[in-house]
């Protein structure tokens, strides 16, 4: 008589609910429950989700694994489930799951593995785990040449606004982490390198700022560190999303602390649009705080932000990073040189970042040079009183030194 030592289905749900299958924290309990009402003992996990859609995970179970990749964008998953023993029923699995993930067409078929003669009967049970699984949740936010993936505990709070799709995700080792699209925006443990850098240093070269704008930034996190200046009179906050302030808010309190700020008003409307009908000569800073490349590589929005500045004033703005040898950088700095001249990169580093290189750029009117005017005395005031997490003197003036490979981006347009 021929045994079996393993029984693998391979199963295959079509028409499931699309948000089921790009839901990596349901996916895992189903999976999960699955197991069980199969009559299996988990004993780990380990999921990920990937931007912007697609889940792939595994759970590992004492009798062998039950596996899963999802196509949300074809109302699909493949699901296979492999076991071993007398009292483990896959089939069970297979009922749950067209249940939970609402397949209206299910496949699946039984491979039996293993197969010889006489197999003996087992003598034995196996113990069951003495310790509670261990759940792995991963976030994989991916591009053609890098990804990178944190580990999470679940979706704290996910919609989909008129303009993307907004999550917060409770990460394993950096807090809470905003991901609009797809794409990591920030997390609690790493944003103060960013809004930092983005604020402290134009407002620290400028003589006296009085009056901002800042274009996005809707989280809150660039706000928080414009208020900690006390010359700063008038902020204007630009953000074309409301559901980004209102999610900021409400799960990212840490950088949002300060948007009720009686100095801050909140604009819900196109940036690139705000700042074609402001008035001529209004703003000491502009900061840029958008995502994508259009409107970074305008030189008609480049000319409205010219436009808007007082005659001292500053422009900054992030931009792509020339990591990969990226052309959008090369393309970015020259569209503002066409209108300001002189265009000063400058950069930090943060681990959540796609490539761990932030960039920013740096114009002004007034064609300063941010090393050699840069007030030391003033700058190191501000950080003994403010208590910074990135943004010191030394760093401020390292920022800008530009490694060869950036210089021949910028000459050349190529790498070397």
């Amino acid at each position: 008589m021929i045994h079996a030592l393993g029984r693998h289905v391979l199963i295959e749900l079509h028409d499931c609910q699309q948000q089921h299958l790009n839901d990596v924290a349901a996916i895992e309990r189903h999976m999960i429950a699955a197991a069980h009402a199969a009559g299996a003992t988990v004993i780990n996990t380990t999921f990920h989700h990937f931007a912007p859609m697609g889940v792939s995970g595994v759970v590992v179970i004492q009798e062998s694994h039950l596996a899963i990749h999802t196509w949300p964008e074809q109302n699909f998953a493949a699901i296979d489930i492999f076991t071993c023993g007398e009292n483990v029923d896959p089939w069970r699995a297979v009922s749950y799951l067209k249940r939970a993930f609402q397949a209206q067409k299910g496949d699946a078929r039984e491979i039996p593995r293993g197969e010889i003669p006489n197999l003996p009967t087992p003598t034995h049970n196996y113990p069951s785990p003495s310790q509670p699984i261990q759940h792995n949740l991963w976030f994989t936010e991916r591009s053609d040449n890098l990804a990178l993936s944190l580990r999470h505990s679940g979706v704290v709070y996910q919609t989909q606004s008129p303009y993307q799709k907004i999550e917060v995700l409770n990460t394993a080792g950096y807090g809470r982490m905003l991901v609009l699209d797809g794409q990591i925006m920030c997390t609690e443990k790493d944003e103060c390198v960013y809004h930092e850098m983005l604020v402290h240093v134009p407002t620290l070269l400028h003589t006296n700022p009085q009056k901002i704008l800042v274009i996005g930034g809707g989280d809150g996190g660039a706000i928080r560190e414009l208020t900690r200046h006390p010359n700063i009179q008038h902020i204007d906050l630009v953000e074309i999303d409301e559901m980004v302030v209102q999610t900021a808010r409400q799960y990212l309190p840490t950088l949002s602390s300060q948007l009720n700020n009686k100095r801050v008003h909140i604009h819900i409307q196109d940036g690139t649009q705000f700042v074609k009908t402001a008035p001529e000569k209004t703003y000491d800073i502009i900061l840029i705080d958008i995502p994508g490349v259009d409107a970074l590589q305008s030189q008609t929005f480049y000319q409205a932000i010219y436009r808007t500045l007082k005659e001292n004033g500053i422009m900054v703005a992030q931009i792509a990073p020339p990591v990969f040898f990226d052309p959008n950088f090369p393309k970015t700095i020259e569209a503002q040189k066409h209108v300001f001249q002189t265009v000063h990169p400058y950069f930090a580093f943060i681990p959540t970042y796609a490539t761990g290189m932030l960039s920013f750029s740096l114009a002004s009117k007034n064609h300063i040079q941010p090393t050699q005017i840069f007030d030391e005395h003033k700058a190191k005031r501000f950080t003994t009183t403010h208590p910074l997490q990135y943004y010191t003197t030394e760093i401020h003036k390292a920022s800008f030194a530009i490694p060869p490979f950036v210089q021949t981006l910028l000459t050349s347009g190529e790498p070397s």
